[in-house]
């Protein structure tokens, strides 16, 4: 099995351990011995989905013994992922020049903010503004599209046995994701036609994805509404296709959708999808700290003698 050493914090870097913990990789979640991931606060539930299958060890990279630790779980592991600031790492002896010394066969992954300025602070609102996004999104594009694309280099690293050093940008993942509305000149994608939009129903909401000609034809006849069937594009109409959702309710649209096929599906209520995750939990701070010096072979007494001088939680 796999073992990545996990030294990132928030959004980015856990979903990209997450995905790799999802398929099979030991992951070791390396926090410090005050706070660690601070997630935990901003966002307890997020933290225990993202951080899910994950061990974690607390130990004071600031101390010698703490960096020898550090340092002994590099030589068994296989990836080492980080999203320190610009500079942090080369002070704290963790650069991939110094690990890959100790260990040539690591997959060094560094998860970085602009490519050009990296030691610039942003947030996922600066990333995506800097792709051309002019409004603020309630989903991190940036953070989540990084932390996908770092594990897909990740393991394409490992496959491949090449060990050089892997960068994500943040600054450029947004540039994906806006592609088609920097690249089209009248995007129907916007929510504003009457095809492709979210409407109200009588007990929720439902997402209308008919953007093809034969899909809208095939909702404006399952509305009796043969009539509007050249009509997908046109914004005069919204109000009345407003109108006409509200007359159903979500169940009855649904099955509209399917006998009629068209794109049609339910705005899930976050209590519903939450609900299908109440059994996912994040390692607590420093749980499994004593497990994981164990297995690299430190003794009962090292490990408390390493707790009494608050090296380790």
């Amino acid at each position: 099995m796999e073992t990545v050493i996990d030294a990132t914090r928030l959004i980015p870097g856990a979903i990209t351990t997450r995905i790799l913990s999802d398929r099979g990789y030991n992951v070791i979640k390396f926090e410090d011995t005050g706070k660690g991931d601070y997630m935990d606060e901003l966002s307890p539930g997020a933290n225990d989905f993202l951080n899910h299958g994950k061990k974690s060890i607390c130990v004071d990279l600031k101390t010698s013994e703490g960096k020898k630790i550090f340092y002994r779980l590099i030589k068994n592991a296989s990836v080492f992922i980080e999203n320190f600031s610009e500079g942090v790492t080369e002070r704290l002896g963790i650069d991939y020049l110094t690990l890959h010394r100790l260990n040539p066969q690591l997959v060094y992954c560094s998860i970085k903010g602009y490519r050009e300025n990296p030691e610039l602070p942003a947030h996922d609102i600066n990333f995506t503004a800097f792709s051309g996004i002019d409004i603020t999104l309630p989903v991190q594009i940036a953070d989540a599209g990084s932390g996908i694309y770092a594990a897909m280099e990740i393991i394409n690293h490992l496959k491949n046995r090449d060990y050089s050093k892997v960068t994500v940008n943040m600054s450029d993942i947004p540039l994906y994701f806006n592609a088609y509305n920097l690249f089209t000149e009248n995007n129907v994608l916007n929510g504003k036609f009457p095809c492709y939009r979210i409407y109200q129903v009588s007990d929720g909401k439902v997402a209308l994805g008919c953007l093809e000609q034969k899909f809208w034809a095939n909702f404006t006849e399952a509305i009796q509404r043969k009539d509007l069937e050249n009509s997908r594009l046109n914004l005069n109409i919204n109000k009345e296709i407003e109108n006409i959702f509200l007359q159903y309710n979500s169940m009855e649209i649904l099955e509209l959708g399917r006998k009629y096929n068209f794109p049609v599906s339910a705005v899930r209520a976050k209590e519903e999808i939450i609900s299908g995750l109440n059994s996912e939990h994040a390692p607590g701070h420093g749980e499994n700290t004593d497990k994981i010096l164990k297995n690299n072979d430190y003794k009962n007494d090292e490990i408390d003698n390493l707790k009494n001088k608050k090296i380790v939680k």
